[in-house]
């Protein structure tokens, strides 16, 4: 469900920046209403399944849609 959501907020900005901008970690933090804790799991593991990117912005780390 967690990972649903996230797909849904990264897809949306994905396509509201045309692909050159990312949702970062506090965004999708304050979107969700979730801890830091449950997040890091969740992003953890659609990151090893190649399910988004995770980059270092000027802002801090940002997840963003898997260009494949």
């Amino acid at each position: 469900m967690m990972k649903s959501k996230i797909l849904e907020i990264v897809e949306s900005k994905h396509k509201s920046s045309n692909g050159s901008c990312g949702t970062t970690f506090a965004d999708v933090l304050i979107q969700l209403k979730v801890s830091d804790l449950e997040f890091q799991e969740v992003i953890t593991e659609m990151y090893n399944n190649d399910e988004v990117e995770i980059r270092e912005g000027i802002n801090g780390f940002m997840v963003m849609k898997k260009c494949k």
